[in-house]
């Protein structure tokens, strides 16, 4: 999700990095340089699999991430039991 107020963008999670050319597009469309901050919700590739090209491609000025206790992308809420 791309959030935009007065031409600053922000971002909830990044999606999966297969979506990166639709994405990238869709923000060098918009002329888009800076994002004001990036929100991942959680661990799982289909929510932080654009992080480093977002990154690497735009002026990302914070990231916001939740503790992450280490365990696989496969558990639902990344918490220990």
């Amino acid at each position: 999700m791309i959030l935009e107020s007065h031409n600053h963008y922000g971002f909830i999670d990044t999606g999966s990095g297969f979506y990166y050319p639709m994405i990238e597009k869709h923000l060098n469309d918009l002329n888009i340089k800076n994002i004001d901050f990036i929100i991942l919700t959680h661990f799982h590739s289909d929510h932080y699999g654009n992080i480093v090209n977002l990154i690497n491609d735009y002026s990302v000025n914070k990231l916001y991430l939740k503790r992450y206790y280490g365990l696989d992308g496969t558990t639902a809420s990344g918490y220990q039991s």
